[in-house]
């Protein structure tokens, strides 16, 4: 059985160890950094049911709350939040993005080219420009969570 686990720091998949989180000790740290920094509403060890889901549309209403949309393009902010539904509420998105941006070493880790998470990062760029991910203005009324 070949049983596999996703990183919950970067997304990436590896092989299922038991106990283990992180795909890598980067990960490891970084997850460590995250909850160090108290992100609320996020257990690093048991992401939400919104987590790991297929996301297909990002909202820009969604970005424009965002408080430090200089640290944060739109681009990166949708690959932050590729892995939660449509359905998870907006301050919620907005508050996790904020407190992994402000890692300390996390603007260097997404301009690192040896790094995975910028390795996954480029990787989502190229859907997110090739028309595989739809962007709109607004959500729309039914998708916003109270």
């Amino acid at each position: 059985m070949n049983a596999k686990s996703i990183c919950t720091v970067c997304g990436n998949e590896f092989k299922y160890r038991r106990g283990k989180l992180y795909c890598s000790n980067s990960c490891k740290t970084k997850g460590f950094n995250l909850k160090k920094a108290g992100i609320s509403g996020f257990d690093i060890e048991k992401p939400g049911e919104s987590y790991n889901q297929a996301r297909t549309t990002f909202y820009l209403s969604d970005y424009n709350k965002v408080k430090h949309q200089d640290f944060c393009s739109f681009e990166l902010y949708c690959f932050l939040v590729k892995n939660f539904s449509d359905n998870e509420d907006v301050e919620f998105l907005n508050e996790y993005v904020e407190k992994i941006i402000l890692v300390d070493s996390f603007d260097s880790d997404i301009k690192n080219n040896q790094h995975p998470i910028r390795k996954k990062y480029l990787q989502f760029l190229e859907h997110f420009h090739d028309g595989t991910y739809k962007i709109k203005k607004d959500r729309p009324l039914e998708n916003i969570a109270n």
